[in-house]
């Protein structure tokens, strides 16, 4: 397996996928269960002060899973003059 220099350009495609999915699927992930949460608290009857104690909480968890599946994205993906690669060492 030949190893490639870290140049800046490759450094920073990498750096975008981490910051565009990250970014966009964690506003998407955060807006669907801040959505979920209020919801469930509206018919719960809480007020608003306890369903953001709530959500508060569940919406940072749920940002730190999303970022580990971004990593995982970008592990896998294809790039378009190399790949990521976890390679043993010796």
């Amino acid at each position: 397996m030949q190893e490639l220099e870290i140049t800046w350009e490759r450094v920073m495609h990498v750096w975008w996928l981490l910051v565009w999915r990250g970014l966009l699927g964690g506003w998407i992930f955060a807006v669907a269960l801040a959505f979920l949460i209020g919801e469930a608290g509206g018919r719960l009857g809480l007020d608003f002060p306890t369903t953001a104690a709530v959500a508060t909480p569940l919406s940072w968890l749920a940002g730190l899973a999303w970022g580990l599946v971004v990593v995982k994205m970008a592990l896998k993906k294809n790039y378009q003059e190399f790949k990521l690669a976890l390679v043993a060492k010796t």
